[in-house]
């Protein structure tokens, strides 16, 4: 009787125990909501002092790109070749971010993922526009949450750049089939005569 006493007590603190983590994650998840912004301030602002302040010292960061950069200093100088002096090809981007989801917690260590709606416009002029998903790990250390990875990725079968060239592709194909059309029309009255 007393162990059918105790595993009611047992499950009739369950219900309490879950919400108490519920509550103390709702403060974390809080917290990741507010690294969003500042992620998404500083993209957009071309001013990476908040989002860095976020970073672990040895942070890792994997670009749409396909370019992967460790440590503070490598993404900051990933952003400085895309944003500043005569080769970067990025004029503007401009950022707007949402989590799909819960964020999922692992004892000291979230894993959140979600979206960006990113608009690129190059040097040039040319806009791109992409839908963009991204994972982030964040670790607790020393009492504070630091962004320890992040990865950017675009579906490579279908977005504006692939679908772009393929527009090109038709197009110049159709060109080509009228040319050869032409030529071979030409060639062929100048053999009659």
């Amino acid at each position: 009787m007393k162990s059918f006493i105790m595993t009611l007590c047992l499950f009739a603190l369950i219900p309490a125990t879950i919400e108490a983590e519920n509550n103390a994650n709702e403060a974390e998840r809080k917290l990741l909501r507010s690294i969003l912004t500042d992620f998404e301030t500083s993209l957009n602002e071309k001013n990476l002092t908040k989002m860095l302040a976020h970073l672990d010292e040895q942070a890792v960061m994997s670009f749409m790109t396909t370019e992967t950069a460790v440590g503070k200093d490598a993404i900051v100088a990933f952003y400085d070749k895309m944003f500043k002096g005569p080769n970067a090809p990025l004029l503007d981007q401009k950022t707007k971010a949402s989590i799909d989801g819960e964020a999922i917690f692992h004892g000291n260590t979230i894993v959140a993922s979600g979206r960006t709606q990113d608009v690129f416009t190059l040097k040039d002029g040319t806009v791109y526009e992409f839908d963009t998903r991204w994972v982030a790990t964040v670790v607790k250390k020393n009492g504070n949450w630091k962004v320890v990875s992040v990865d950017f990725s675009v579906d490579p079968f279908n977005n504006v750049v692939l679908n772009e060239v393929q527009a090109k592709v038709w197009t110049y194909s159709i060109a080509a089939l009228i040319v050869g059309l032409l030529i071979a029309f030409f060639v062929g009255r100048m053999r009659k005569k």
